[in-house]
Order: C-alpha cells, then sequence, then structure tokens
C-alpha cells in the first residue's frame, strides 16, 4: 500500500510540474505601446509603422489658380498669366519630440497641369510622436550632382539642367497679357534650394496613415523678404547663378503652408 501511494504521489507532483510549466500569464509576453495609450499631446502621432498621403493645391493669393487665362498681379504691380508649373517635392522629414528629424527621402515631380502628381502617397512612415515637418522644394545636393538618374529624377521630364548645375528644382512661366513678353524662371543650384519647415503643434492626431493636404501660394514667391520685379530682377531665369535666384529661393521659404491634416 505505502509503495502504491508513493507512485501516485510521484504522478501527482509529475503532473503538478507539467501543468506548471504550460501555464502561459498573459500579461508575460505583452509590451504596452506608448503611443497607443498617449491623450495628452500636441503635433502627430503615428502609433505603428504606416504611410503618408500628401495632398497639394496651388494658388495665387489665397485665389485658386487657373492656368492660360487668369491674370495674376504680384507685389510690385507686374501682370502676368501662369501657363506652366512644374517643381520637386522631395526628402519629406518629420521632427521627433526630441529634434530628431526622420527622412523619407522621397522625389516627387509636382506638375500643375497632372492632377495625379499632386496627390501621393510615401511608405514606411516610421512610429513616433512628431512636432514639425520639413520638405525640399527642389533636389537635395547629392542626388543634384550624382548625374542622370531614373524615375522622377530622369531627365526626360526636363527638368535638367547639366551634369554641373543639376536639376531644375522649380519652374514657372507665362507672359505679361499687355505686352504678351514671356517670362520664364527656373530654379536650380544647390545654393538656391528652398527648404520649407511646417510646425504640427497646433494640430493633436494619432493616425497610422495621416493626410497632409499642403497649400502653395504661388504670390509668396515674388514677396517677402524681398519684392521680386521682372523688369529689375529679370524675366528669365536659367542658371543658377542669375541674380535673381537668391531673391526667389529665399523668397519660397514660407510659400506653402498646412491646410489641414486628417
Amino acid at each position: 500500500m505505502k509503495n502504491i501511494l508513493a507512485i501516485i504521489s510521484i504522478l501527482l507532483l509529475s503532473l503538478h510540474g507539467c501543468k506548471d510549466k504550460n501555464v502561459v500569464n498573459p500579461d508575460e509576453n505583452t509590451s504596452i505601446n506608448p503611443l497607443d495609450t498617449l491623450t495628452q499631446f500636441n503635433g502627430l502621432v503615428v502609433p505603428s509603422e504606416g504611410t503618408v498621403e500628401i495632398n497639394l493645391s496651388h494658388v495665387f493669393a489665397s485665389k485658386q489658380i487657373t492656368l492660360n487665362t487668369a491674370n495674376y498681379v504680384n507685389a510690385s504691380n507686374d501682370t502676368f498669366n501662369i501657363e506652366d508649373l512644374r517643381y520637386y517635392f522631395t526628402n519629406l522629414s518629420f521632427q521627433k519630440q526630441n529634434g530628431d528629424w526622420v527622412n523619407l527621402k522621397n522625389y516627387q515631380l509636382v506638375d500643375i497641369k497632372t492632377a495625379s502628381t499632386q496627390t501621393f502617397t510615401i511608405t514606411k512612415l516610421p512610429a513616433g510622436h512628431y512636432k514639425a515637418v520639413r520638405y525640399m522644394l527642389g533636389v537635395d545636393s547629392v542626388s543634384n550632382t550624382s548625374g542622370l538618374q531614373d524615375g522622377a529624377l530622369d531627365p526626360s521630364w526636363g527638368m535638367f539642367w547639366t551634369w554641373n548645375t543639376g536639376y531644375i528644382f522649380f519652374r514657372i512661366m507665362g507672359r505679361n497679357p499687355n505686352s504678351a513678353r514671356a517670362y520664364s524662371l527656373d530654379l536650380g543650384g544647390n545654393e538656391n534650394l528652398p527648404s520649407v519647415v511646417n510646425d504640427l503643434n497646433s494640430y493633436k492626431l494619432k493616425n497610422k496613415n495621416p493626410k497632409i493636404f499642403f497649400e502653395m501660394d504661388i504670390n509668396e514667391m515674388f514677396q517677402n523678404p524681398s519684392n521680386y520685379k521682372f523688369e529689375t530682377d529679370g524675366w528669365a531665369i536659367h542658371t543658377n547663378t542669375a541674380s535673381g535666384a537668391t531673391k526667389l529661393a529665399l523668397n519660397m521659404m514660407d510659400m506653402v503652408k498646412i491646410k489641414k491634416i486628417e
């Protein structure tokens, strides 16, 4: 009898031991994502890797741009229409709360004549809590001096100057309706690269796939901090050393605003 009881005890202990080994603590392997639980914040919270959709619209002094037929007047009292508008929107970056920037390294050629180029999605947006967004209206110095490339940087798009000066960052063309005199402004050169920063702290959004709606005001490239006048600053810019190029590049630093984020 004693032997039987001993055997039963051993079996019960073995079963208990096996049971303990197979018991899973529901909290043991569960990690809490602090971005999921964050409620008191300003800016943009991306709780897990996602995408960002960019939407671009174009106005002149708050009025939607109409190609060819509409006439516009800048701060220097120049009257002109807009017949062509193309530019690069690249290196979209988000700034974390600690000040570090995350560069998504995109290259998008925007053409106001082609609606599909004005809305695009960038993948692999890292999780994070962001307080600002930055982007270039042109091509960074590395890509600008790397010669012929493909995709949006393919020279066949007509936005490439030479091996020495690289890409045309921003192109706007049209004419004065009174004199029929044409203007053609091609901004390029590493020293003339506009980099725009928009603050995100006035927003409060948590979304792994945010949509950002930007508005570009062409009027701003002709003013603030300096007025650009065709007669004195140039009806044509086709080199990076043109006298009006620097003035345009500085004016363009505040020409894009965020309309909304959703």
